[in-house]
């Protein structure tokens, strides 16, 4: 038979830490599920995003990324990067380690790839600065960015790792994965009539 009624609901509370918070509670504009299926993340309106635990029938929120658009989140993606391909296929663990990876799109224009942190993804994801190639990671802890990205390390073990001035607003979000033509790249459609293709330069 057809859905006639939800069979669970889970209530975004709201955040009086976010800055950008124009609504009450604030509006969810996407969400993604993680690789293993035990997370899902929520793009808000108020320029958070909110990382929920599945916990028997029910979402329990564990994390909420705060302090890195300037804007509402258009949209949120795990893009499942990390490990080897034929690995990751051939075990639910190798799947769970890419659980760690979110990347979030904002109508700021910015695009940014966060560690959600061990306490959110469970102890055997793999650490998304292990994954990337230092070049693209470490420049956020140059000091000529310490302030602008001051406050970005967030609770939890969560932290933003770096950001893509995408510069155009973004409408959706989407990932090759590893196991295509183009592995290790995010897709992005935006207010233009342009799909841009951002290739991730990982170890």
């Amino acid at each position: 038979n057809r859905p006639r009624r939800p069979s669970s609901t889970h209530h975004i509370a709201n955040d009086d830490a976010g800055a950008n918070q124009v609504c009450n509670p604030p509006m969810v504009h996407s969400l993604s599920w993680s690789p293993s299926g035990r997370l899902l993340a929520g793009a808000l309106g108020d320029g958070s995003c909110c990382i929920l635990r599945v916990d028997g029938r029910r979402l329990v929120e564990v994390d909420r990324l705060r302090d890195g658009h300037d804007a509402a989140v258009a949209s949120i993606l795990f893009p499942g990067f990390g490990g080897s391909p034929s690995s990751c296929l051939a075990s639910s663990n190798h799947v769970a380690a890419r659980d760690r990876l979110l990347a979030s799109a904002g109508n700021d224009g910015a695009i940014f790839l966060w560690d959600i942190g061990a306490d959110s993804a469970g102890d055997g994801a793999l650490d998304p600065s292990d994954i990337f190639v230092d070049s693209i990671v470490t420049p956020v802890q140059q000091n000529s960015l310490e302030d602008d990205m001051e406050g970005l390390a967030l609770t939890g073990g969560s932290k933003l790792l770096f950001g893509i001035p995408h510069q155009h607003k973004p409408n959706f979000l989407v990932s090759s994965g590893m196991d295509h033509a183009l592995p290790n790249t995010l897709f992005v459609a935006d207010t233009t009539n342009d799909i841009t293709a951002y290739t991730l330069p990982l170890r």
